[in-house]
């Protein structure tokens, strides 16, 4: 088998099996493994040197052609696009990284989809759970998240088969690992703990008793939150209902003990000034133009009054940027099932966060870490322009 050069990629991680483990995970077997090793040199060339070279010849053969253009301004950016994809680089770059996001998708299937049976026991068998896990089958999904099936994961994070159905936590769990490139941390945990490294910068003083966590996924930035704070409840809401009874099988494997709910972030169904803390990782660029407001001013609802609310993203801040960066980026718009992908990198979060009510607004990037209570970078207001290998944007604000 050839194996591209993956550059970028923890070596332990393309020499054995894909390394976060817990009761939870898929396993792998040889064959699995091995394809699934292929998809991670291929994801890193297509993300690395292709990706350079298709950024080069954007700004080198259309930019000049076109004139002066505002990265900021969707319809700029969607003409640039569209003439970036005449060339062949860029044709050849957008053809191979989707061939491997699907590729990665069938892949991990396949471990899943082996093991689905024995997962699903695993659930049922939960017993004297240290956290809880309340669904509500019949909450309508939101449209925005209707639309696709979010990074062309068939079926997206919202199918759920009813009963005892894991299959979409158990997929994106695994699948999230390989798209990380092995860089995710020991249990995929890395935005995790990154977003509580900015909570000790930014919001040091503070010692919540319950805390609430919007768009929980399978609970990777989750668990890391009740490390921070051992002694906080914590809740975590998501709409999947499938990715919700992994998430909470996947918590109880670890010790963990958080309340999953199947809620809407947009209209939760908790009490007024419930929570001292709310907390969101990766959730806006998965969100709309107009769902972002409405989350907002719910987390300001349930926030006690001296509460704070804490966010990581993808470091997405097209202002300043170069256009060839701009289009490799949006192009998630469009191929990679991204649809608020551009929304998030021309959104002034500080004025979003000043509109839902909230002040002494803290806006940055947080360097990257594995392990928040060890060696780490500090906060800074300063856009380092080195994307999630090495920081990502963090934003938050107090309720006074």
């Amino acid at each position: 088998m050839v194996m591209f050069e993956a550059q970028g990629v923890r070596q332990e991680t393309m020499r054995r099996d894909v390394y976060p483990r817990h009761g939870m995970m898929a396993a792998a077997n040889h064959d699995e493994l091995a394809a699934q090793k292929y998809f991670l040199g291929l994801r890193a060339y297509a993300n690395g040197r292709l990706m350079a070279q298709a950024v080069e010849a954007c700004n080198d053969q259309i930019v000049p052609q076109m004139g002066e253009r505002d990265p900021e301004n969707g319809k700029d950016r969607a003409e640039v696009l569209r003439k970036a994809e005449q060339l062949p680089i860029f044709q050849n770059w957008g053809a191979l990284l989707r061939a491997s996001q699907e590729l990665m998708w069938d892949y991990v299937a396949d471990t899943v989809d082996r093991q689905l049976d024995e997962l699903e026991d695993k659930f049922r068998s939960i017993e004297n759970p240290a956290g809880s896990l309340t669904l509500h089958p019949q909450l309508p999904n939101p449209e925005y998240l209707a639309l696709v099936d979010q990074h062309i994961q068939p079926g997206g994070y919202l199918h759920d088969a009813g009963g005892e159905d894991v299959r979409a936590g158990a997929i994106y769990d695994r699948g999230a690992v390989l798209y990380g490139l092995g860089r995710a941390g020991g249990l995929n945990d890395m935005r995790g703990h990154t977003l509580c490294a900015f909570i000790q910068d930014a919001f040091g003083e503070m010692k919540p008793k319950r805390i609430l966590d919007l768009g929980c996924g399978v609970g990777h930035g989750t668990l890391a939150l009740t490390d921070l704070f051992p002694e906080a409840e914590v809740h975590a809401i998501d709409i999947g209902g499938a990715m919700l009874r992994y998430a909470h099988a996947r918590a109880e494997s670890l010790g963990k003990p958080v309340h999953f709910h199947q809620q809407d972030a947009r209209r939760t169904l908790f009490d007024n000034e419930s929570f001292d803390m709310v907390t969101s990782e990766i959730l806006f660029h998965e969100s709309s133009r107009t769902a972002m407001p409405a989350i907002l001013k719910e987390a300001r609802r349930v926030l006690k009054p001296g509460g704070a609310m804490c966010n990581l993203e993808v470091p997405l801040r097209y202002k300043g940027m170069d256009m060839g960066s701009v289009v490799v980026r949006d192009w998630q718009n469009y191929y990679n099932a991204e649809p608020f992908w551009g929304s998030l990198g021309t959104v002034d979060l500080e004025k979003a966060m000043a509109d839902a009510g909230f002040k002494r607004i803290v806006k940055g990037f947080q360097p990257r870490t594995n392990n928040f209570a060890g060696e780490r970078g500090r906060l800074t207001r300063q856009d380092p322009s080195g994307g999630m290998l090495s920081h990502w944007l963090v934003f938050g604000g107090h309720k006074e």
